[in-house]
């Protein structure tokens, strides 16, 4: 798969991708999406939109989620470093309630692809790191929600202490439902 590796992790749907980069005395290159190479991986990805964040180190954002209308994303960081999180939200899974959450940098040719059925959210690991996410389908404003960064009962361990005040969160993001109110809206959908 012209020398691309797709590694299945712990919870399925949930794919770390490595796309070859190539570097010069100019910098690098690094393709990270084809979708030849991705069908034969077994992944259909379509891609409806695209969206660039750039944020301040130690910024949360997440960890969201559609309820309506999910997305499939694909997240590649452009520039800096990033704590990758995703927390698997399919009440059919074995996974249920699980998170994973992974290191990717902007030179290691490492995409995230995440199924739809899960929320997602990152770390900042340095100030002005870009963040490239292309989803499935359109934004659902209606729809579009969160589980708090911070829930007990799941219990994201963040690569820093979210008490320290060092924390750069958005007032959406900091009023986003617990895991347990989430569990409750779904038994009613």
């Amino acid at each position: 798969m012209a020398n691309y590796e797709f590694e299945n992790l712990s919870i399925e749907g949930v794919k770390i991708i490595s796309a070859p980069v190539f570097s010069d005395e100019r910098g690098l290159f690094c393709k990270t999406f084809v979708a030849a190479i991705y069908d034969e991986a077994g992944i259909a990805f379509t891609d409806a939109e695209h969206y660039i964040s750039k944020s301040k180190k130690n910024t949360i954002r997440g960890m969201h989620f559609q309820i309506h209308n999910p997305q499939a994303k694909l997240v590649t960081v452009a520039s800096g470093s990033i704590y990758d999180v995703v927390i698997d939200l399919r009440s059919d899974s074995e996974t249920f309630g699980k998170w994973e959450g992974f290191n990717l940098n902007s030179s290691d040719g490492l995409s995230i692809y995440i199924s739809r059925g899960f929320a997602h959210g990152f770390l900042a690991l340095e100030d002005g790191t870009t963040v490239l996410c292309c989803c499935d389908t359109d934004y659902d404003r209606e729809t579009d929600t969160g589980i708090s960064f911070d829930d007990p009962d799941i219990g994201i361990e963040w690569p820093i202490d979210t008490d320290s005040g060092l924390l750069v969160v958005s007032e959406k993001d900091r009023s986003l439902m617990s895991f347990s109110d989430y569990c409750n809206l779904s038994r009613k959908l």
